[in-house]
């Protein structure tokens, strides 16, 4: 897996320096229901899975967390056209279309909203 992530929420994009830092900003509902699509660097997908531990206490029940983990599928399924759509899209909608960015290979594309929108996190 190459950072960064990029995470495409139904057409709105997230992009966060690490894993560990995309998986902290994804809710485990969300994951559940299949409403992200991640991406890293090269358009290579990334599996989100949502793991549960159980936190014990002192002096409590021991009670159960969900958190979200980030990983590289089995299939190391590779879509660098599908990430760059998503990216263009997202300039459109965000009304920062520049005719020039249909010419961007995926990395300049990735630069481009790094340097726009910085990292969510």
């Amino acid at each position: 897996m190459k950072p960064p992530v990029i995470i495409n929420e139904n057409g709105d994009v997230s992009i966060y320096r690490s894993p560990e830092e995309a998986a902290l900003g994804l809710e485990p509902i969300d994951v559940r229901h299949g409403e992200y699509v991640a991406y890293d660097s090269e358009g290579r997908i990334l599996q989100l899975d949502v793991v549960t531990k159980e936190k014990s206490a002192l002096f409590r029940k021991a009670r159960v967390i969900e958190f979200v983990e980030i990983v590289v599928g089995t299939e190391s399924i590779v879509r660098p056209d599908e990430l760059r759509d998503v990216l263009i899209s997202f300039f459109r909608i965000a009304g920062n279309h520049r005719e020039d960015l249909d010419k961007m290979a995926l990395c300049g594309l990735i630069q481009e909203a790094v340097a726009r929108y910085g990292y969510t996190r």
